[in-house]
Formats: C-alpha cells, sequence, structure tokens
C-alpha cells in the first residue's frame, strides 16, 4: 500500500488534469487494484 506522501504527489500530479473533465472509459491493468471485490475474470 501507497504511502501518504506517495498518495499526495500523486494527487497533485492528476488534480490538474482530471478536474473538470468528463471520465469516459476506465482500464485496469491488474485486477489487484481491486482488493475489496471479486472481478470476474
Amino acid at each position: 500500500m501507497p504511502e501518504l506522501p506517495d498518495v499526495v504527489v500523486y494527487i497533485e500530479s492528476l488534480r490538474p488534469r482530471v478536474v473538470g473533465q468528463v471520465l469516459q472509459h476506465v482500464r485496469l491493468a491488474s485486477p489487484f487494484v481491486l482488493r475489496s471485490v471479486v472481478p470476474p475474470i
């Protein structure tokens, strides 16, 4: 799991690129990103 300072850097980097934009699709490279659900594989 990332440390809090790492997460803050990700947020600061992504915020100007995503705020106000429409999310059109999501591609997960690994199902292990979703550890709280069981994805259909």
